[in-house]
């Protein structure tokens, strides 16, 4: 019961942060890249604790949707299809790195 409560309030802090801090394409890129980092750290903490804070705060802080839609967006404009591929680069392959960073940090 109290593991349920601290996740849908983490959760919910977790999806407040992101809509301040990732109204942009860019920003959104950063949140994740950053979250991706966060929950390698965390990856080696166990239950209740890792549901809590990885999959409450941290999974509703990044946002795959947001990312997809973005990058739809984004790619769909002739002129802005260097921009998606860039986006889609640093989301993918930073989110990537950033989270194999936590897990060696948390090592």
């Amino acid at each position: 019961m109290i593991t349920g409560l601290l996740f849908l309030l983490a959760a919910a802090g977790g999806a407040v942060a992101r809509g301040v801090l990732a109204p942009t394409m860019w920003r959104t890129a950063a949140v994740n890249v950053a979250g991706s980092f966060l929950l390698g750290l965390a990856s080696g903490w166990t239950s209740p604790t890792l549901t809590i804070v990885g999959a409450g705060a941290l999974g509703s802080f990044t946002t795959f949707s947001s990312f997809v839609a973005q990058w739809s967006e984004s790619v769909a404009e002739p002129d802005r299809q260097g921009q998606a591929i860039a986006y889609l680069a640093i989301s993918v392959f930073g989110g990537l790195v950033a989270a194999l960073l936590g897990i060696e940090l948390a090592g």
